[in-house]
């Protein structure tokens, strides 16, 4: 697992604490917080908050596209199968505008 040093300048949301100076945060995907992964979910968009980055897409392949102008856009009707819940997490953790959003 990798860390990476945080600077006391980054960009924290608001609903956080700024952590202390020295402190790490591991980096990449995390595992899921969800205890049945087994439990069928859909997964979609927020067009709101996206503003293209692309990384849905080259995280998840087989659950997303880009349009027309380079904007993620869910392949189907948005469920997500047991064997793909994995590259859905991945996405999920891999956009940095929180615009992938699981549903049950």
């Amino acid at each position: 697992m990798y860390y990476v040093q945080w600077a006391r300048l980054a960009t924290i949301p608001a609903d956080r604490e700024l952590p202390a100076t020295g402190t790490t945060r591991p980096v990449g995907p995390q595992p899921s917080s969800t205890p049945n992964q087994e439990a069928p979910v859909k997964i979609r968009i927020d067009k709101d908050l996206c503003s293209g980055h692309g990384r849905c897409y080259v995280l998840a392949p087989s659950l997303f596209t880009d349009d027309d102008e380079g904007y993620g856009e869910v392949i189907g009707d948005g469920e997500v199968s047991s064997e793909l819940r994995a590259e859905a997490d991945r996405a999920v953790g891999g956009c940095p505008e929180r615009a992938i959003v699981l549903e049950d």
